[in-house]
């Protein structure tokens, strides 16, 4: 296998590249604000910038050493609400969830 990360873990590029791959990790959740972008746009988009705006703020926080790692927990509330919202989308579109009595 080729060699993935530094030898040495207190080297800067290595905290970077480390910071890099957990992002890309979650990147394929955080894509889900492109299906709940059809139903409500407004809301996928201010989550989507959140979760942007937190993975910035972890990237430096990691790349600065062990205590700073959890400033961009943040984030991780704005991909759980993507996903919820993701999943309403998906039940309103497949037409499972409550009529109003008048629609019957």
């Amino acid at each position: 296998y080729p060699k993935m990360y530094s030898d040495d873990p207190a080297a800067l590029y290595h905290l970077y590249q480390r910071g890099s791959t957990k992002t890309m990790k979650s990147y394929l959740c955080s894509c889900s604000f492109l299906l709940e972008a059809y139903t409500n746009p407004r809301l996928a988009s201010g989550l989507g910038a959140i979760w942007i705006v937190s993975r910035l703020v972890y990237a430096h926080g990691y790349s600065s050493g062990p205590a700073k790692r959890k400033r961009g927990a943040f984030g991780d509330l704005a991909l759980l609400g993507l996903v919820f919202c993701t999943v309403d989308s998906g039940r309103t579109m497949l037409g499972w969830g409550c009529r109003p009595k008048w629609s019957r």
